[in-house]
């Protein structure tokens, strides 16, 4: 985490389904709640395209779920993530970031069987 400094905007604008954080203490804790769920991860760029300070990312990362992760516990499961992230930069550094990640996707390999969705419907782990 020592490196976000050197790479995010102090100001820097995270948007992530239907909230938006901004400030670097927001990223670094949003970077900490993925890496305290997936620690082992490990990511694959599959594409970057790149126009005056936008760049768009594909990529995917695969690990193993070691922590409880939408009100479920861990699953010990291997897992791949695959999603698509825009990133705008002010200079060298990451001033705004779009986030958009399969989440049915994860769920349905973590054995989720039902999402919560505006609290209407629990999420359930197979027994």
């Amino acid at each position: 985490m020592s490196i976000l400094p050197e790479l995010v905007s102090p100001g820097v604008i995270n948007h992530f389904n239907d909230k938006d954080e901004i400030g670097i203490e927001a990223f670094t804790r949003a970077v900490q709640r993925i890496t305290g769920i997936f620690p082992d991860g490990r990511f694959v760029i599959e594409d970057i395209v790149a126009s005056g300070n936008n760049v768009a990312a594909h990529w995917s990362m695969t690990a193993i779920n070691s922590a409880p992760i939408a009100g479920n516990p861990a699953t010990g499961r291997t897992v791949t993530e695959r999603a698509v992230v825009f990133y705008r930069f002010e200079g060298e550094k990451i001033a705004e970031v779009w986030l958009q990640v399969d989440q049915i996707g994860l769920f349905r390999q973590l054995g989720i069987k039902e999402l919560a969705i505006d609290g209407q419907i629990s999420a359930q782990t197979p027994h």
